[in-house]
């Protein structure tokens, strides 16, 4: 599975992103931290560090993978802060950024085609706010269902997302209401992969689950 920087997860989508994108949604799902649903995951792209080649899975080849040892968070987001979120954490796509959000329960298109309008500079971040948020990205759905920009989303990521890493600045003054799941990122992907998968990558994760797209002029 595809862990390069570029082209690969700072870049596009790709399998490697998703499955380990599925492993949090999985694992928030199955610590049931807060009463409702959980509704998506999203991985900065910078933090997968390694691909997944064929052959047996071992302890060492995911730490390769995740070697941040991240503690995974659960946060209840407005749509409209989601969209905040993707919009500046691909704000020079199709460049490489690290934020890149490789997701799970997700929908979005870039369009590459219109140029990232600066708002503000998040505090303490080289990173801008989107001026426009939407202008460039466009999400189709959330778990399944057309996106809604005032709904009130819970979503799992990593504690350096929510304290505002890389351009995830925007969660950084909401980061008091996160919560952890009480798993590291490696630690969900490994449960994912022995209990849900029963110890085997199958022909779901042969290719990117088109989770994202990039829009045509």
């Amino acid at each position: 599975m595809d862990g390069a920087r570029v082209p690969g997860v700072r870049t596009k989508e790709t399998n490697l992103g998703d499955f380990v994108a599925d492993a949090y949604l999985w694992q928030g799902k199955k610590a049931q931290v807060l009463s409702g649903t959980v509704d998506a995951a999203i991985v900065n792209g910078g933090s997968l560090r390694y691909s997944l080649n064929k052959g047996t899975i071992t302890k060492g080849s995911l730490q390769q993978i995740l070697p941040y040892n991240n503690q995974l968070y659960i946060m209840k987001l407005k749509g409209s802060k989601i969209l905040e979120i993707l919009e500046s954490a691909t704000c020079v796509s199709p460049l490489p950024i690290g934020a890149f959000p490789q997701v799970s329960g997700i929908r979005y298109i870039i369009n590459p085609y219109v140029s990232y309008a600066r708002g503000n500079k998040y505090d303490g971040s080289e990173y801008y706010a989107p001026a426009k948020p939407g202008s460039r990205v466009t999400i189709e759905e959330i778990a399944g269902k057309p996106f809604d920009a005032e709904r009130i989303y819970a979503v799992i990521m990593t504690e350096f997302q929510y304290n505002g890493g890389a351009s995830y600045g925007g969660l950084r003054e909401l980061a008091r209401n996160a919560q952890s799941i009480g798993y590291l990122d490696v630690e969900a992907v490994e449960n994912y992969l022995k209990s849900e998968l029963h110890g085997q990558v199958g022909e779901q994760y042969s290719k990117s689950a088109n989770r994202i797209r990039y829009g045509k002029k």
